[in-house]
This record gives structure tokens, C-alpha cells and sequence, in this order.
């Protein structure tokens, strides 16, 4: 496992567009409605490709992720 927040107080808040998560997650969470779930599996491609990252993630890896969206807020 690679990263989780199941057990964590705090939930993972982002701003969709705004380049801070991989590439995989923008595309991945698109459509999303609160209270959604989903299974996404993030190719190399959309990760972090061939390089990998240091002592973390080896090259070429795919992730595998259950979303659960428990709010949303919509920003025009």
C-alpha cells in the first residue's frame, strides 16, 4: 500500500485542475458526485511514468485506488 487515509482524521482536500495530484486523479475524479465511489486504475502514464519517485515509487508502476467522495464543492 501506498498511501491511504481510511484511518486518518483528516480527508485529502484538492482543488481539480490545479496540477497538485497526479495526473490519473484530475482525469479519475471528473463526473464525480458527493457521495460517489470508484475504483481507478492510474497507468504509468498517468502517474509518475518511467522516472518513478526516489526510495518511494519504482518506474513504471500502476496505482489502484477507491475513492470515496464525501464532499464537493462546486466553484465557477
Amino acid at each position: 500500500m501506498f498511501d491511504s487515509n481510511l484511518n486518518k482524521d483528516k480527508l485529502l482536500r484538492l482543488k481539480l485542475g490545479a496540477g497538485k495530484v497526479i495526473k490519473g486523479w484530475e482525469e479519475g475524479m471528473l463526473n464525480m458526485r458527493k457521495g460517489g465511489k470508484r475504483l481507478m486504475v492510474i497507468p504509468p502514464s498517468l502517474a509518475y511514468g518511467s522516472q518513478g519517485v526516489d526510495n518511494r515509487v519504482p518506474p513504471d508502476s500502476t496505482f489502484t485506488y477507491i475513492l470515496n467522495l464525501k464532499h464537493l464543492k462546486d466553484i465557477f
